[in-house]
């Protein structure tokens, strides 16, 4: 558990931080690869031949069910609730088939929490379904390092939405014998989506290369190239 009314510490020399949130798919993951194709199988068992480029332009980063209405409206067609429900189930399952136990961890990502851990509270805030994230995160043994896992499920309006890093702020919140404000917190992302709602959020955001193309992150406060980047390193804040 990290030590309540910290006074946090500081990232890339200038971020000072009192909690730290990172986004999972593409950021703590490097999964994109395995949700495109998760997604153009879902969309082909209703007739729709979704391409890379429609994923990884329009789509990556999106919450869902978002996601998946966007990605059908791409080709035209509109779905009702029962079938968002049934094309999330599918592309699930077929995700965690694809993945199996050898979820692709962003290199030095463990090596770079662990360095966390302790120091400020930790979360995770994700687009995905808690199913999803949940059985990621212990199959690879990080989920001891997380005092607040917050999903899809937990949320009314996914990213680029900024409902869920506000959400995950106040369930940290709850631990806390002083409020941390969006602003001492530093969001890890991967799309300009999830930058968006970070930065709605009012909260700064490292942005992880890796996803999509440089210059769609521009809106972040810093773009990184991975977790072995020795700027990423913390100082204990004075």
């Amino acid at each position: 558990m990290p030590r309540r009314g910290t006074n946090g510490i500081v990232l890339a020399g200038r971020f000072k931080t009192r909690a730290v949130i990172f986004d999972y798919n593409g950021t703590v993951v490097d999964d994109e690869e395995f949700h495109c194709a998760a997604h153009q199988e879902a969309m082909a068992s209703i007739g729709i031949t979704l391409t890379r480029d429609e994923y990884f332009t329009e789509l990556a980063g999106l919450g869902e069910p978002l996601l998946i209405r966007s990605a059908a409206g791409l080709h035209q067609h509109a779905l009702t609730d029962i079938e968002v429900a049934k094309l999330m189930e599918l592309r699930l399952r077929s995700y965690l088939r694809r993945v199996g136990q050898m979820l692709p961890i962003r290199e030095a990502f463990g090596h770079y929490i662990a360095q966390l851990a302790g120091l400020v509270p930790l979360a995770i805030a994700s687009g995905a379904l808690e199913e999803e994230v949940e059985t990621g995160l212990t199959t690879c043994g990080l989920r001891r390092f997380f005092d607040e896992v917050v999903t899809i499920e937990d949320v009314m309006h996914g990213k680029p939405d900024p409902e869920t890093y506000v959400v995950t702020l106040a369930r940290l919140n709850a631990r806390m014998s002083a409020p941390i404000h969006p602003h001492e917190v530093v969001v890890f992302e991967d799309t300009s989506f999830g930058v968006e709602a970070a930065k709605s959020a009012g909260m700064t955001c490292i942005a992880v290369l890796g996803t999509v193309d440089k210059s769609r992150l521009e809106g972040a406060d810093l773009i990184i190239d991975g977790f072995r980047d020795e700027v990423l390193s913390p100082a204990i804040s004075n």
